[in-house]
């Protein structure tokens, strides 16, 4: 399985924007979200678990904030991660505070598990 299949595997389950892309075909699908996100963020360009984890918050909150994690945790996945919990927490909006921390607490185990 390549970096970007198995990034694709966890968020897939995750993404609350899939459902737009409901008539496509999978190949259009994983075409469509490694143009999106995938290359913008250069995410071939690093290991397997940093990548997942920036592809991610890349899907979930945009190319742009993923950038700027990507820039504060200067390659370190446990800064990345950092970056995206502050993130989350500092949000007023409970739904999307606890939804994101959620994701992002099992996007840890899932890296952890695939090492």
């Amino acid at each position: 399985m390549t970096s970007f299949e198995r990034a694709m595997r966890f968020t897939l389950e995750w993404d609350k924007h899939k459902e737009k892309y409901s008539k496509v075909s999978l190949d259009t699908l994983l075409q469509v979200y490694k143009a999106t996100y995938w290359n913008p963020l250069d995410c071939a360009n690093f290991d397997r678990n940093y990548s997942c984890c920036l592809f991610d918050a890349g899907v979930e909150l945009g190319v742009e904030k993923a950038k700027q994690f990507h820039r504060e945790a200067k390659g370190d996945i446990r800064k990345l991660n950092e970056a995206r919990a502050i993130h989350y927490l500092s949000s007023k909006d409970m739904q999307f505070r606890n939804d994101g921390m959620k994701r992002l607490n099992e996007l840890k185990k899932y890296v952890d598990s695939e090492a």
